[in-house]
Formats: structure tokens, C-alpha cells, sequence
């Protein structure tokens, strides 16, 4: 059973869709598996997506689950969730603890099903929280990583390099 197929289940929700980006050589058991899945009218494989589709998948969704145990660098994708203020369940893993802080959304131990499916419970059934995570990631990544505050970052960084020579 998927984390999804569990947080339906334990819910009972029927107001919850999942969306799955990208591709990879997994698709093809994705596919074949969701074909038996009782709830496959609830998931929708969009494979890999980029442009204004991204821009509309991220402003349409509310949570974004990037359950990674790879040790990432600096996943773009958070950085692009969060941006679209989107709450963010994610791994603990690589580079993700340095860009992550609490009030992102969960950063899970360990990936599991049960850890997805937990954490998913906890941010949709309360409103109010759910509401003031996506409002603080939209802050707090035009503050920390949109495009002129990382350059003049580099920059600085840069030039106080070029001073110690």
C-alpha cells in the first residue's frame, strides 16, 4: 500500500488529489501498479513537467511531499514549493537540512509510509496551520532564495575571497 492509498484509507478523504511529477525509470511500475490501485482515479502521472505547467501544478496544490532518502544537494523543487507556498513534507537527507527550517512543514527521520502518511494527516486536517506554513514559505523564500538575493550573495562572497589573497 502507498503513503496515499494509507492516508485515504486512515481518512477517509475523498477531497484529496495526488499529483506526481517527474519521470524515471520507476514510471513504468508506477503505472502498472495504479492500474490495480483503488484509488487511481484520485492519482494523476503528469511525468516530467517545466514551465507555466509547473508554475500551475504548484499554485494548485497545497502540500508539496518530496519523501527523498537520496542525498540531494539543493533540490530546486523545494525551493520552487516553497516559493509557490506550498506546505513541505520531505526527507532529512543531504543538503535538505540546510535549507529547511520547521516552520517549512515536516522534515521527516525516515521515509516511510507511515512517516508520508502521518505527516499528511497532520497538515490536512488542520487548516490553520496548514494555512500559516504556506503563507510563511512564500516569505521566506523570496527572503532567502530568490534569484537577486543569491547573487548578491555570490557576490559578496566573491569579493571578501578576494580580499584575503
Amino acid at each position: 500500500m502507498t503513503a496515499f492509498e494509507a492516508y485515504l484509507a486512515k481518512t477517509g478523504r475523498e477531497d484529496v488529489s495526488l499529483y506526481i511529477a517527474g519521470d524515471g525509470p520507476a514510471m513504468g511500475e508506477l503505472q502498472t501498479r495504479l492500474q490495480s490501485s483503488p484509488v487511481s482515479n484520485k492519482v494523476h502521472v503528469l511525468g516530467y513537467v517545466s514551465g507555466q505547467q509547473k508554475a500551475d501544478l504548484l499554485h494548485s496544490c497545497h502540500v508539496f511531499v518530496f519523501p527523498t532518502y537520496y542525498p540531494e544537494g539543493c533540490p530546486v523543487s523545494l525551493l520552487e514549493a516553497m516559493a509557490s507556498g506550498l506546505a513541505i513534507i520531505t526527507g532529512s537527507t543531504g543538503g535538505i537540512p540546510d535549507i529547511f527550517v520547521p516552520e517549512n512543514g515536516i522534515m521527516l527521520s525516515e521515509v516511510s509510509s507511515n512517516s508520508v502518511t502521518t505527516a499528511l494527516n497532520a497538515l490536512l486536517t488542520d487548516n490553520a496551520q496548514l494555512n500559516q506554513i504556506r503563507e510563511f514559505n512564500r516569505g521566506y523564500a523570496n527572503k532567502h532564495f530568490e534569484r537577486k538575493v543569491i547573487t548578491d550573495r555570490i557576490i559578496t562572497l566573491c569579493q571578501s575571497a578576494g580580499e584575503k589573497e
